[in-house]
């Protein structure tokens, strides 16, 4: 089966080194890294450069795997979505609510969406789901980025541990104490689906 992958950076790549194993990945659509493709090259073999109409309009081409900054992910997903692609999206998949609402609106019977929360594919992921809540539980997020793309950091991160507590956790419910960070329940909800 053929598939395109949007983005070329160190996570693109951490990607395509997973699907390569499954899917023939053909076309690469990326911001032209020379050192980026080369490292992707020796991930997936050749591939051919392509914009995001070349991808849409070959219908040998079923998944589109998307690793690109968080601003253009849910136009990426969206357009995919509208032209009958399997879409694997890297998280959090929109920087608000309304573009995840998008993003649901656009499948179909025809096409689907995962956003990558891969931990809670794991067989002991349900194992570690605290099955009684006793006692007040505090949790404390740190983060450290590597590479040069310009995601915020939190709006970046922050969903993955959301997304873990939310599972883990019975009744989390999130103290609105996160200095200058836009949370919304719906985004949550929206993922988990």
């Amino acid at each position: 089966m053929k598939a395109a992958l949007i983005g070329a950076g160190r996570w693109a790549q951490v990607l395509a080194n997973c699907f390569s194993k499954k899917v023939n990945i053909t076309n690469v659509i990326s911001g032209g890294n020379k050192k980026n493709l080369e490292s992707l090259e020796k991930i997936i073999g050749k591939f051919k450069i392509s914009k995001i109409e070349d991808i849409l309009s070959n219908n040998k081409i079923k998944i589109v795997i998307i690793a690109t900054p968080t601003s253009t992910l849910s136009k990426f997903a969206i357009q995919c979505l509208k032209n009958k692609k399997y879409v694997f999206l890297e998280k959090p998949g929109s920087l608000d609510s309304k573009g995840l609402k998008s993003i649901k609106a656009s499948i179909t019977s025809e096409n689907c969406c995962y956003i990558n929360y891969q931990y809670c594919l794991l067989d002991n992921f349900d194992n570690l789901r605290v099955k009684k809540l006793n006692e007040y539980i505090q949790l404390d997020f740190n983060w450290k980025k590597w590479g040069s793309f310009g995601n915020d950091i939190k709006r970046n991160l922050l969903s993955h541990d959301l997304y873990i507590a939310k599972h883990l956790i019975p009744g989390f419910t999130l103290k609105n104490n996160i200095s200058k960070f836009y949370y919304s329940e719906d985004i949550i909800h929206i993922v988990e689906r």
